[in-house]
């Protein structure tokens, strides 16, 4: 339903004007890709028909959203997370047939969409795809620098970074002129709060190796719960706890499709602090986990038998 909320809110706009993260279409964009996979995973895991209608028709929502934010970096991510889709998918045929009519979606809404301006994209939504890492890119040229000068702030401060939110504002002030590259050349205190473009690269210079372990460590552990998840003795206690309306599998399914999207959008945008995305899917995963965890065996004691 929070799906629901941003499309009916931002679907034609590419970004929900009021919301202070998601009036960003770069935000709005990693969204939608997220919402693409899970809630057509929640489609396939929900008994309820009106639901599995509604989160079928939210999943091609949410790439008309994809689409009209004109963000480059999603539709990479949504690349990953329709081929991650099939993959993952225990009922492939209906979602092959799934796949077709989201790209047929994706191309209706494109041609729909030609004509309108997106800060500074342009107005066609193919022509704008078609530039993602051509020669002429600046964007990307600007990513290859910023996070050139990550590498060279991490590589002073290896252990621990520089601390959140601070790789501009260190930039700044420890780099001199001419030794930047691009457009801060002339004026390294350009780099002031400026953001990496890159979850991974802040995360990196900005909490250093041991934040890095750590970032890696919650995905190992997150993949880890879901895989087990799937298990039939976590869907059988799972279904017993929950009255059966949902599938399991095909939640943690929709819950791991969701983290490929935001992976995959992390590469080129920073969504570490002002989304909550991570930490949402992270406590849902572990929930869902605590939830459906198979309870012990019963303890066998003189006198009778005790549960563990």
């Amino acid at each position: 339903w929070q799906f629901a909320w941003w499309v009916a809110f931002g679907a034609i706009k590419g970004r929900v004007q009021w919301h202070p993260s998601l009036y960003n279409y770069d935000s709005y964009g990693p969204l939608m890709v997220m919402g693409i996979g899970a809630t057509y995973f929640y489609g396939l895991a929900t008994k309820n028909k009106r639901e599995k209608r509604i989160a079928f028709l939210l999943s091609v929502g949410c790439l008309i959203g994809l689409v009209s934010s004109f963000a480059r970096g999603a539709a990479l991510g949504a690349a990953a997370v329709i081929g991650w889709t099939w993959l993952r998918s225990n009922r492939k045929v209906i979602t092959s047939f799934a796949v077709v009519g989201g790209l047929l979606a994706v191309g209706i809404a494109a041609t729909l969409f030609t004509g309108v301006k997106r800060a500074d994209s342009g107005t066609n939504w193919f022509q704008e795809m078609a530039t993602i890492g051509g020669a002429g890119d600046g964007t990307r040229a600007d990513r290859s620098i910023l996070w050139a000068l990550a590498r060279r702030v991490w590589s002073e401060n290896p252990v621990l970074g520089v601390g959140a939110m601070n790789f501009g504002a260190y930039a700044a002030e420890k780099f001199a002129r001419g030794t930047t590259g691009g457009g801060y050349d002339e004026n390294p205190g350009r780099l002031y709060g400026r953001s990496l473009h890159s979850t991974y690269f802040q995360i990196l210079c900005e909490y250093g190796l041991v934040g890095a372990a750590i970032f890696i460590w919650m995905l190992v552990d997150f993949f880890q719960r879901n895989a087990q998840l799937r298990r039939t003795a976590f869907r059988k206690r799972w279904a017993a706890v929950s009255g059966g309306e949902l599938d399991l599998g095909q939640l943690a399914r929709a819950v791991e499709t969701a983290m490929i999207g935001f992976l995959g959008t992390a590469m080129f945008y920073n969504q570490i602090f002002d989304v909550h995305w991570l930490y949402t899917l992270l406590t849902i995963n572990s929930v869902l986990h605590v939830v459906s965890k198979p309870l012990s065996k019963a303890v066998h004691m003189r006198g009778g038998v005790q549960p563990a």
